[in-house]
């Protein structure tokens, strides 16, 4: 049976009536000519190009015989990448059968031409009512139809793709990288001079962002420790949440923690702290329950409270709508109070020196690596989601595997990169590079699955750097049209 969400069904039905229609005479286009269907044309077999070559078409008081595009959406013709393609530049009519919010009367060629676009419904007799309202209207954009080139068939060779793949990941570890190290400078600066935050960057002197980092300054531990605990929280909020788990771990920083490490109960205090400085413990929560968790985390919270001096968040900056329960900030947050105890109390940062030091099989160390962010759930938080009411089923991971590997790819790798090369261990620096180049993970990302697919580079995207290279085609060529300045689209698009 056809899959009538596919937008292929919808266009060979659109192509249908178009061979076997009565033309309407009475269409007239933007400026006012009459438009007459005298020969609709041939339809286009495999090739790439226009739905029909070879139509004759009287506009006004000329006849043109040229191609005819058929869309089913009024903006496929800027989606499908047509407006930038040589195919399609002797395209005389374009139809389409929805219009949208943002239709004209006209499209343009590559070539600049303007062209009549003009409703389907308008062009034939026989599309009644009925037909109109029997037609499939469930196909929607999703964010991957910037891919225009995914709706062409000459791609580049792969080998043009994965190069310029692996250039664009590149880049981005590397802005990963040089994001880090303007952090440590903040971090710096900082320290020098009792600033907390909320910090705002513009308080830094240029000088002291121009001047090279002394040994001393990069020897400071807890810089170190701060900025993986930043970056950690970061990730473990990516995408919904990553914004207020960072600006979390920097107003609630190791600092405040290191004050609490000594107490008794330790964990449960750091959990208490996170979840109270960030808002999400809210008002609503009943501490007077028969629950000891909830009683207990609102009487560490009364003890520790004074020894926090900085500002707290609205639990209204956290999103739960729309997310998987695992995703939760709840758990998030339970995780991280674990990886704060790693931080502070199990030497996690010499822990992983000392693996990217002496492990020299890349599988084995992204392995060994990956599982020092594996945090398996216990406690309340075993049966809960949230405060309100038990989970269905058992919940086994604070922090699993997929979470872990996004975590080894955009926080260690670079953090470890960075850490390296301003110790002056440039072969470490260079080992970890190659690392990142080399590693495939089992990463789950849809932009990254549809750009793959449209790409046609669906058993690619495991190896990390390519995983990279695909989210920055996407993000700063793609979703901002910018095929000219793309290799790929460049190939895709240029006359064969």
């Amino acid at each position: 049976m056809p899959n009538e969400d596919n937008p292929g069904f919808r266009e060979a039905l659109l192509y249908d009536f178009w061979i076997k229609s009565d033309f309407s005479k009475e269409v007239v286009t933007y400026t006012g000519e009459k438009i007459e269907i005298i020969n609709s044309g041939e339809m286009n077999g495999n090739e790439a190009g226009p739905d029909f070559r070879n139509a004759r078409i009287k506009i006004g008081n000329i006849v043109y015989v040229g191609d005819v595009e058929i869309d089913p959406e009024y903006r496929d013709w800027k989606y499908h990448g047509h407006s930038r393609n040589k195919r399609f530049n002797k395209v005389i009519l374009h139809s389409y059968f929805v219009d949208g919010s943002n239709h004209s009367d006209y499209v343009y060629t590559e070539n600049g031409r303007k062209i009549p676009s003009i409703p389907f419904c308008n062009l034939v007799r026989n599309m009644s009512p009925e037909i109109i309202k029997s037609f499939p209207q469930n196909h929607v954009h999703d964010e991957t139809d910037h891919l225009v080139c995914k709706w062409v068939t000459n791609h580049p060779d792969p080998k043009i793709k994965l190069d310029f793949l692996y250039q664009l990941g590149m880049q981005k570890f590397k802005r990963k990288c040089e994001r880090m190290i303007e952090r440590i400078r903040e971090l710096l600066y900082m320290s020098e001079t009792g600033l907390k935050e909320p910090f705002h960057k513009y308080e830094i002197p240029k000088e002291f962002f121009d001047r090279q980092f002394t040994y001393q300054e990069i020897s400071n531990k807890t810089i170190w420790e701060q900025l993986l605990y930043e970056s950690v929280f970061e990730a473990l909020g990516y995408p919904q949440n990553k914004f207020p788990m960072l600006k979390l771990a920097q107003l609630a920083n190791l600092n405040f923690f290191r004050k609490l490490n000594n107490k008794p109960e330790r964990l449960l205090n750091f959990e208490s702290a996170l979840l109270n400085i960030s808002g999400i413990l809210g008002k609503e929560i009943d501490t007077t329950t028969d629950d000891s968790y909830i009683r207990k985390i609102h009487e560490c919270w009364e003890s520790i409270r004074l020894e926090y001096d900085s500002n707290t968040l609205n639990e209204h900056e956290w999103h739960f709508f729309k997310m998987r329960p695992q995703n939760f900030p709840t758990l998030r947050l339970a995780g991280g109070a674990r990886l704060i105890d790693s931080i502070l109390n199990k030497d996690l940062i010499p822990v992983m020196v000392k693996k990217f030091t002496e492990i020299h099989t890349g599988s084995v160390l992204v392995q060994s690596v990956k599982n020092c962010f594996i945090i398996r759930a216990d406690g309340f938080w075993e049966k809960h989601y949230t405060f309100q009411k038990p989970a269905k089923g058992d919940i086994k991971m604070f922090v699993g595997i997929n979470r872990a590997e996004e975590i080894l790819l955009n926080v260690v790798l670079p953090f470890m990169y960075v850490y390296f090369l301003l110790f002056n261990q440039t072969d470490l620096a260079k080992k970890t590079l190659a690392v990142f180049s080399e590693a495939t993970l089992k990463l789950e990302n849809s932009i990254v699955r549809d750009v793959a697919q449209g790409l046609k580079l669906e058993n690619s995207y495991e190896r990390s750097v390519i995983y990279l290279g695909m989210l920055e085609l996407f993000r700063n060529y793609c979703s901002r049209e910018k095929c000219g300045e793309c290799v790929i689209g460049e190939s895709v698009f240029k006359e064969n």
